[in-house]
């Protein structure tokens, strides 16, 4: 449809044509103005013709499934992240309660002995999942 000018018309159609229009519109995702436009526009555009336009139905279909995938995958990546967010959450304080403990339980050099040995397990674990190092 570019940048040509267009002419505007104004019909009337059928209530029971119009309830059609309507739900393969919803069923698309699209306006019923532009599903009329686009069963108009391949109607009457010559496929070889200079001026030919692509399927506004089919352009608009995709376009709005894309969007709908990029929405899916933004809320995916969102509900990652805060499970993710919330699972650090319940480990610093888990720890943070056993460390506390364990320091009202036992000397401070068992207590360091036990974070050393906590840390060490830690860095090796990394290691050997993506060759992670150390940059102390």
């Amino acid at each position: 449809m570019g940048e040509e000018l267009k002419q505007a018309y104004t019909v009337r159609i059928p209530a029971g044509i119009a309830a059609h229009l309507e739900a393969a519109a919803r069923e698309n995702r699209i306006t019923p103005t532009a599903l009329i436009q686009s069963l108009i526009i391949r109607r009457f555009t010559p496929p070889e013709g200079p001026g030919h336009e692509t399927d506004l139905l089919a352009e608009t279909v995709v376009a709005e499934k894309l969007e709908t995938i990029r929405n899916n995958i933004e809320r995916f990546e969102q509900s990652d992240r805060a499970r993710l967010d919330q699972l650090r959450f319940e480990i610093v304080k888990t720890r943070s309660a056993l460390l506390h403990s364990l320091d009202q339980a036992l000397s401070a050099e068992v207590v360091d002995k036990i974070i050393e040995a906590s840390e060490q397990t830690a860095r090796e674990y990394m290691v050997s999942m993506n060759g992670w190092t150390e940059t102390r």
